[in-house]
C-alpha cells in the first residue's frame, strides 16, 4: 500500500487515486481502510474467478513475458551461465518486455477483455507499464 502510494502520489489528477484489488482478504482490515482514507485512495475489490476478465494484460502480456523470460535463462544456460546476478537479470527482462508489451499486444488484450481504450483512464497498471498510447480521456 505505501509502495503504490508513493508511485502514484506525484501523478495524482483529481481528488482520489484509485487502486484495484484482488479481494484477498488480508486488504480487508481497519489500518488498511484508515491508511485509504487518510490518503484519498479509492479501493476497487475485484470479484472472485475474474481476473480473466478484469485483468486482460495478465492473459495476453504477463504470460508470455514469463514464457520469454524463461527461454533468455534457458539461453543463458546453454551458453554455460548458470548463475544471474543483479546486472544480469535486467537485460533478460528487459530484452523479453519489450519483446511482448508492444502497443498491439496491449490493444488486443483490452480489445479481448471488451475494456475498450476509454476505460484505460482507471486502469493505472496499463499506464504505468505505458503499453497504451496516451490519448485524450474522452475519446
Amino acid at each position: 500500500m505505501k509502495h503504490f502510494n508513493a508511485h502514484t502520489k506525484t501523478r495524482q489528477v483529481g481528488l482520489y487515486r484509485l487502486l484495484i484489488l484482488d479481494g484477498h482478504k488480508s486488504h480487508l482490515n481497519q489500518d488498511f481502510k484508515n491508511y485509504c482514507l487518510k490518503n484519498k485512495i479509492l479501493t476497487l475489490c475485484m470479484p472472485s474467478h475474474s481476473s480473466h476478465i478484469l485483468q486482460p494484460l495478465d492473459v495476453v502480456c504477463f504470460s508470455p513475458l514469463k514464457r520469454k523470460y524463461s527461454q533468455r535463462v534457458k539461453d543463458l544456460a546453454r551458453r554455460c551461465v548458470f548463475y544471474i546476478n543483479k546486472e544480469g537479470v535486467l537485460p533478460a527482462f528487459k530484452d523479453a518486455f519489450f519483446n511482448v508489451f508492444t502497443e498491439a499486444n496491449c490493444r488486443k488484450a483490452f480489445e479481448a477483455s471488451a475494456m475498450f481504450l476509454s476505460t484505460r483512464r482507471w486502469c493505472w497498471i496499463a499506464l504505468k507499464y505505458g503499453c497504451v498510447p496516451r490519448q485524450n480521456p474522452s475519446s
